[in-house]
């Protein structure tokens, strides 16, 4: 399983994939004959702040066994991470980042939707590997439904309405085996940037670089990646080269909306792309998101699709168990949805 990650193998003229279980990636491969250097240069960010961050970051003493926040399928962001997806937005345009050649996300919509946000008009192609790792508990008992992702068609559905009408058209499946479900995906092919990195060398890169080259200039690549602060926290390139970054503001994982550049190298017939000059450099391009969420948040703060979440979920379990002192924080979110009340 291991070689298998590391590796991308040619299955039939033209075409390729990633050997490992059920071939659950694939793409039309574009020859590239050009056998100079590229420099690839990685913009990695953390989702913004999304549903279930925000449930666990102000009503954690009303859901003690992340009961709630476990069960809000595939989360969208909350109006707060809307808020930093746009300064951070405007720190990417105003450092001349704003155009990557390729916007990636992670099969989570939570990313997906950050991606949108921080490049308007980008396509976001859907990638394998770089979705978020599991905690002990997760591992234990079963990941939950914050952490896996719904199939397509939901997503689709959902971008349309917290972002704008047809936003989903802007998703790109194509890397995927489409006869397989995103949780299959998810399920068989784990976080893993090693394997990442192999499949932007054997996958992404020859068609950029055949595009790039007819049509001149420098060769250099850029990738914005939307990801997860789990998974970033424990990538070594991230990580070992980054994080100093992240602990400055006294947290153990990126922030929300955070961006690093990572820089590569990649040369036709690589099986992975390599770290430039031995590695060790990294760049902090956003700053992230580090101030308090309000005690008592709008409902432009909250997001109507989170307040509605919260609210159907908190209908599905029986209130009255909730002890007085946590009902009094229900009321909090409760006076901006008084309809919503059990």
């Amino acid at each position: 399983l291991a070689a298998a990650r590391a590796r991308a193998v040619a299955v039939g003229p033209g075409r390729s994939t990633v050997a490992r279980p059920g071939a659950l990636v694939n793409l039309e491969r574009v020859e590239h004959t050009d056998h100079d250097e590229w420099e690839v240069k990685i913009l990695v960010t953390r989702h913004g702040l999304s549903c279930t961050n925000l449930v666990e970051k102000l009503y954690y003493k009303l859901d003690p066994r992340s009961w709630l926040r476990s069960r809000i399928e595939d989360p969208s962001l909350c109006g707060i991470g809307v808020q930093g997806c746009q300064v951070a937005r405007e720190e990417l345009e105003g450092k001349g980042y704003d155009k990557p050649d390729i916007v990636v996300a992670s099969l989570l919509s939570r990313a997906q939707e950050t991606a949108m946000w921080l490049y308007p008009g980008k396509t976001v192609t859907v990638v394998p590997f770089i979705h978020e790792s599991t905690g002990w508990a997760e591992s234990w008992f079963g990941a939950a439904a914050s952490n896996k992702p719904v199939e397509r068609e939901r997503q689709r559905e959902r971008l349309g309405s917290v972002v704008e009408k047809r936003a989903g058209d802007r998703l790109d499946y194509t890397l995927l085996n489409e006869s397989h479900a995103l949780q299959e995906i998810w399920s068989q092919e784990g976080p893993d940037w090693e394997a990442f990195k192999a499949l932007v060398a054997d996958k992404i890169m020859p068609g950029l670089a055949a595009r790039k080259a007819e049509e001149g200039g420098r060769k250099s690549i850029t990738i914005a990646v939307v990801t997860h602060s789990m998974f970033m926290a424990k990538t070594a390139d991230v990580k070992d080269n980054c994080q100093h970054f992240w602990v400055k503001h006294g947290v153990a994982k990126p922030l929300n909306t955070q961006t690093f550049e990572l820089v590569y190298s990649w040369r036709e017939g690589a099986e992975k792309l390599e770290s430039k000059s031995g590695g060790g450099a990294c760049n902090e391009i956003t700053k992230g998101v580090s101030k308090p969420i309000p005690k008592h948040p709008t409902v432009d703060e909250i997001g109507a699709f989170c307040g509605a979440e919260i609210l159907d979920h908190i209908r599905c379990h029986d209130v009255k168990n909730i002890v007085r002192e946590r009902a009094i924080k229900l009321r909090d979110l409760w006076q901006w949805y008084p309809n919503g009340i059990c």
